[in-house]
Order: structure tokens, then C-alpha cells, then sequence
């Protein structure tokens, strides 16, 4: 009898498991979460979103964007400017919260090279990051 050929799928959620350890890892003394960080990425990227844009942008409901957002003003990540209206608040990150990014991209080039750069991580990472701008379904964490 052959042995049984190694399966793609369980190495993918071994090395996956792995990621997530080290994102804790690296997202923990700044109070993130994936969430968190997607939030924080967006509107540092693009300040002055509205809630809604926001909430589209990280695929969250609005409510859970609005929970979110307080959890980051809260930590000094991000802070309320002045509404363009009465009913639409503006969020910008603060200098810490530039600051965390800019840890967190260092971190996360170091994981990048450290789980994908293997023999074949090049490949990997192209194709999970292909795959990932293809959402089939919300994801769940």
C-alpha cells in the first residue's frame, strides 16, 4: 500500500495556526485584534470615512465598526475630529496609533518572510493574497 499523500489542505491550516499565533503575538501590546487592526488600517488609509464606507471596507456590520472604533479611541489609536455633519463623525488615527501601524508592518514583514519565504512561500503568498481579494463568503473569526 502507498503512503498516503500529504494533504495541502492540513498543511495550510497547520501554517495558518502558526500565523495566528504570532499575530497574537504581535497585535496583543496594542490592544488589537485582526478586527481591530483592519479598522485602525482603514482609516489610516483613508481618514475622514463614515461609518458605513468603513464598515464596507472592513466587511463589519456598521454597529460592529461603531464597537470597534470606540474600543480604538479608547486606546488612544484614533480620535473623533470634527463631524462634516451632525450625524457623520470623521476618525483619524493619533500619533500612537501611526506609530502602532508602523511596529505592526515591520512585525508582519518579518511573519511574511518568516511563514510564506520557504521553498515554495513565494507562490503561496501570491496565491493566498489572489484568493483573498476574492471573498466567496464573510469571513468568521
Amino acid at each position: 500500500m502507498d503512503a498516503p499523500r500529504p494533504s495541502p489542505t492540513l498543511a495550510l491550516l497547520l501554517r495558518a495556526r502558526a500565523a495566528e499565533l504570532e499575530l497574537a503575538r504581535v497585535f496583543d501590546p496594542h490592544g488589537l485584534t485582526v478586527r481591530k487592526h483592519g479598522v485602525l488600517r482603514a482609516i489610516a488609509a483613508t481618514p475622514g470615512l463614515s461609518p458605513r464606507e468603513l464598515a464596507r471596507r472592513a466587511n463589519i456590520d456598521v454597529h460592529g465598526v461603531a464597537t470597534l472604533v470606540r474600543a480604538l479611541v479608547d486606546a488612544g489609536l484614533v480620535r473623533q475630529r470634527e463631524p462634516r455633519s451632525v450625524h457623520t463623525p470623521f476618525y483619524a488615527t493619533t500619533e500612537r496609533g501611526d506609530r502602532a501601524l508602523a511596529r505592526i508592518d515591520a512585525e508582519l514583514q518579518r511573519l511574511d518572510v518568516e511563514l510564506f519565504a520557504g521553498e515554495d512561500g513565494g507562490a503561496l503568498a501570491s496565491a493566498l493574497l489572489v484568493d483573498a481579494q476574492t471573498p466567496e463568503r464573510e469571513p468568521q473569526d
